[in-house]
């Protein structure tokens, strides 16, 4: 994925984030992590359009972040909040809305048992005109994390007037990363799709789009 964004010559970079049992509960983790990739990305880049990128569960992490930049009680250096916050948001099959999901395995490595913090993990709930613009894709067929997810998301950006771009595809199961060949998984049933993998183009126009209006300050 990181490949194709720096064939259109945008400059990718990379987080490694903690993730699984020996982290767990992840609570912010994974969302300071990112913040400060952001940070550092833009004390390197200062004039950089910087739009971050996830899938699923990395799609709640990129989320999260573009819904809660400036909780002072997470981020308690205010002064940084201006670089932690990304200019957008790409969100592949993103797990948005955590009361969508059904599963006790991403609840318990999320948050524990506590109820309060999995709901802060629910992006869509603190959806405001301060969040960054997003461009979502889901396919309709996707059990794992609901699409309804998305339509929420994008419903709740749409009342907030932050401008979004949001694709759907009628077929395919969760995790198709780009649908292309090089990442077919057979053992999963998750193969490649012509019509799905055109979100990677139409999110490059996106991100070309985003950064004309960023960088004319239109935006």
């Amino acid at each position: 994925m990181a490949a194709c964004y720096e064939e259109a010559g945008w400059q990718p970079f990379i987080l490694r984030y903690s993730v699984g049992e020996k982290f767990a509960p992840l609570f912010e983790k994974p969302m300071k992590q990112l913040a400060w990739a952001m940070v550092h990305v833009r004390e390197t880049f200062p004039d950089m359009f910087v739009a971050v990128c996830g899938f699923s569960a990395g799609g709640n992490v990129c989320a999260c972040l573009g819904v809660h930049w400036n909780d002072a009680e997470v981020f308690t250096d205010t002064a940084l909040h201006s670089k932690i916050r990304p200019d957008g948001m790409i969100l592949a099959y993103p797990a948005v809305d955590t009361k969508l999901i059904d599963s006790k395995d991403f609840k318990r490595l999320l948050a524990g048992d506590d109820m309060e913090k999995y709901r802060y993990f629910s992006a869509v709930e603190y959806i405001n005109g301060k969040t960054p613009p997003a461009f979502l894709w889901h396919t309709v067929e996707d059990e794992m994390v609901p699409v309804l997810g998305s339509l929420k998301f994008t419903q709740r950006l749409i009342e907030s007037r932050v401008p979004v771009e949001l694709h759907l595809f009628p077929y395919g199961i969760h995790g198709l990363s780009i649908a292309t060949p090089e990442v077919d998984d057979p053992q999963k049933d998750r193969l490649s799709d012509i019509h799905v993998a055109t979100w990677m183009n139409e999110s490059i126009e996106w991100l070309s789009g985003m950064s004309e209006k960023f960088y004319s300050g239109d935006f």
